[in-house]
């Protein structure tokens, strides 16, 4: 299976990343009610990015948000990219698409104004699938709570996140060497 991906900077990309994130809210674990989605909408169009996957057919498949900085330090800490919400389709889990939404993030991070040092990210603790695949790169540096339930917070170098990824890429639009 192909995918396309792309940040959202249009009308029409908000339209379907928002459209995706309320119809598949159910999908979380725990499932997101209306009211969180719809202020997390709200924020990321606002305050953050976005990267829109999407099939052949142009559907939307999934996404990831992320912010330059983190809202302990006010965003002011704009070294560290903070990813917000990862979230696909059931049926097109896969590492394929995993490792490949990952490169298209690393590429928009080296071709932005910013200059990462850390990436860091959350998954609740009872989700043992993160969990497990998050501590193949990266490590547990705090937990905190969620409105939902506890979560923990994982962070590693830009620099170690790029060499992780660098054995699986295909093409090098733009190099990892840092």
């Amino acid at each position: 299976m192909s995918y396309k991906y792309r940040k959202c900077n249009t009308e029409e990309d908000f339209e379907h990343f928002s459209e995706f994130y309320v119809k598949r809210r159910h999908h979380t674990n725990p499932p997101l009610g209306l009211s969180y989605i719809l202020t997390d909408i709200s924020l990321l169009i606002q305050f953050g990015h976005i990267i829109l996957g999407s099939n052949l057919k142009g559907e939307p498949i999934g996404f990831v948000s992320y912010f330059y900085g983190t809202p302990q330090n006010d965003f002011e800490d704009q070294e560290t990219l903070l990813i917000n919400v990862a979230m696909v389709d059931p049926k097109y889990r896969n590492s394929r698409a995993f490792i490949r939404g990952f490169q298209f993030l690393i590429d928009s991070v080296l071709e932005s104004e910013y200059s990462i040092d850390y990436v860091t990210f959350y998954a609740f603790q009872d989700d043992l699938f993160l969990q497990k695949l998050y501590s193949q790169f990266a490590t547990v540096i705090t937990e905190q709570d969620h409105p939902l339930k506890k979560q923990d917070v994982y962070r590693v170098s830009f620099k170690d996140l790029c060499a992780y990824l660098k054995p699986f890429r295909r093409e090098r639009s733009v190099s990892y060497d840092l």
